[in-house]
C-alpha cells in the first residue's frame, strides 16, 4: 500500500544536497509504502552541473532501485517553463494520487513543486508536507514568489526542516509551531567505509607527509572556500606541509585560483572533480567548511551541512560556521568547532587549534563518528518520519474508518 507519494524536484541520478536528502528519506522508508515521480533530470535544472548525463543513466538507475519511480519532464530554466513544467507535473500527481491513494503527498521543496500538493489537497482532500531546507526560505526574489512561499507552507499538514535554523525561518513566514519538525538530514555510513589500501591512495595522490585540510563542496560563495583560502598563509608558516584539498565544481573556481595564487598560497592549493569522496575524507586532517550567509548574487545560506557528517563518519574533526543550519551539523566542542561566520581570523585560530592538537582533533573524530552513529543514520530518519508525520495520519484514517 503506498502511504507516501513522493513528488520530487530533484532527484538521484542528478547530484547535489537536495537530490541526496530526497533519496535518502526515500530508502528510509519501506520500498512498498512510496512512489516517487521525479525529473528525468536531463536538462531539468538550470545549473546543468546536477544534472545526469543521459537519459539512458537515468532508466539504469531506476532499474536498480525497491521502489517505483515515474519520470516527468521538469524545466526551471524560465518562468514559463517552470508553470508548463508545474501544471503537468499536477495533472500527473492528481492522476497518481486518485490510484495510489496515499495518506500523504511530499514535496520536496515549498515553491514551485508544492503548488502540485495544494491542488491535490483541494481537489481530493490528501494532505501535503514539505521540506524546507535552506536557500529557498531566504532567496524571494521577488513579492509574488514570496507570497507563494508562504502561502504553499502555511496550507501544509507539516512542515518538515532539517535545522532549528530552518523551523525557526518557517515560523516567521507565519506557520504555526505545531506544524513544524526538525528531522536532520541523514547518511548511510556505510557509504564511506574505506576502499582500497589507504597507504596506495596516499602514495598516489601524492598525500604522504602531508597534513590535509578538506572541503567538500560545490563551488559557490556560500560555502566558504575564500576564507579559508584567506587564512592560509599563516597557517602554512607555522605548517609548511599543509594542504588544501578542494573537492567540487562550480562557478567559482578560476576566482578561486586567483585568490590562492595573489596570497602565495597556490602551492599548497589542490583542486579535485568528484572523485574517491571516501577516501579523501579518510585522508584529511580536518574537514572544513565555513559557510556564510551572502546577499550576492543572490541570498544564500547553509540550511544544515551534510558534508559534516559524511567526515565524522570517517573520523575526522570537522569545522563549520555559526551561520545558517551548521550548528545542528556540527556539535561544538563534541564533533567539531564551530568559527565565526565570514571571520578569517577566528577560523584561522581554530583550524591552527586542531592542526597543533592531534590528539584533540582525534578525540572530536571519535566523538563526530559516535555521534553519526548514534542519531544521524538513514534508518533513524524513516523513523522519524513515521512517528511525527505518518504516525498522525494513520491513527485519523483510522479513526475515520471507525466512524
Amino acid at each position: 500500500m503506498t502511504q507516501v507519494l513522493i513528488v520530487a524536484h530533484n532527484f538521484p541520478p542528478m547530484a547535489g544536497g537536495i537530490a541526496r536528502l530526497v533519496y535518502d528519506l526515500t530508502v528510509s522508508l519501506p520500498p512498498e509504502e512510496v512512489y516517487v515521480l521525479a525529473p528525468h533530470g536531463v536538462r531539468a535544472h538550470v545549473h546543468q552541473g546536477y544534472n545526469s548525463e543521459n537519459l539512458e543513466e537515468t532508466k539504469a538507475f531506476d532499474a536498480d532501485q525497491p521502489f517505483a519511480i515515474e519520470r516527468m519532464n521538469y524545466d526551471q530554466r524560465s518562468w514559463f517553463r517552470t508553470v508548463v513544467s508545474v501544471l503537468r507535473a499536477a495533472i500527473r500527481v492528481m492522476r497518481l494520487a486518485r490510484d495510489k491513494r496515499p495518506i500523504v503527498l511530499y514535496c520536496s521543496i515549498a515553491y514551485p513543486i508544492s503548488v502540485t500538493g495544494l491542488l491535490v489537497k483541494w481537489a481530493l482532500g490528501t494532505p501535503y508536507v514539505v521540506h524546507a531546507l535552506g536557500s529557498e526560505l531566504v532567496r524571494e526574489r521577488s513579492w509574488l514568489r514570496g507570497f507563494l512561499t508562504r502561502f504553499l507552507l502555511r496550507n501544509a499538514y507539516r512542515v518538515v526542516a532539517i535545522s532549528d535554523w530552518s523551523k525557526n525561518t518557517v515560523a516567521q513566514k507565519g506557520v504555526p509551531s505545531d506544524r513544524i519538525v526538525v528531522i536532520h538530514p541523514k547518511i548511510d555510513p556505510d557509504r564511506f567505509k574505506e576502499s582500497g589500501d589507504m597507504d596506495s591512495f596516499a602514495q598516489r595522490e601524492r598525500l604522504v607527509g602531508r597534513q590535509i585540510l578538506l572541503t567538500v563542496a560545490r563551488l559557490e560563495p556560500r560555502k566558504g572556500h575564500r576564507l579559508v583560502i584567506q587564512a592560509l598563509p599563516e597557517v602554512i608558516r607555522r605548517h609548511p606541509d599543509l594542504l588544501y584539498v578542494i573537492m567540487g565544481t562550480g562557478p567559482c573556481r578560476a576566482e578561486l585560483e586567483r585568490e590562492a595564487q595573489a596570497l602565495d598560497v597556490a602551492g599548497h592549493v589542490r583542486f579535485e572533480e568528484y572523485r574517491e569522496v571516501g577516501n579523501f575524507y579518510r585522508a584529511c586532517d580536518i574537514f572544513v567548511m565555513p559557510s556564510t550567509y551572502i546577499e550576492f548574487p543572490y541570498p544564500d545560506v547553509e540550511g544544515f551541512g551534510i558534508a559534516f557528517l559524511e567526515a565524522n563518519a570517517c573520523k575526522k574533526p570537522v569545522i563549520g560556521s555559526d551561520s545558517g543550519g551548521i550548528p545542528d551539523a556540527v556539535e561544538d566542542g563534541v564533533s567539531g568547532l564551530i568559527a565565526k561566520a565570514g571571520d578569517v581570523e577566528d577560523l584561522k585560530e581554530k583550524i591552527l587549534t586542531l592542526l597543533d592538537n592531534p590528539e584533540y582533533a582525534a578525540q572530536l573524530g571519535e566523538q563526530g563518528y559516535d555521534r553519526v552513529y548514534r542519531a544521524f543514520r538513514i534508518e533513524h530518519m524513516g523513523q522519524e518520519f513515521r512517528e511525527a508525520v505518518l504516525a498522525p495520519l494513520v491513527d485519523n484514517r483510522a479513526e475515520g474508518m471507525e466512524d
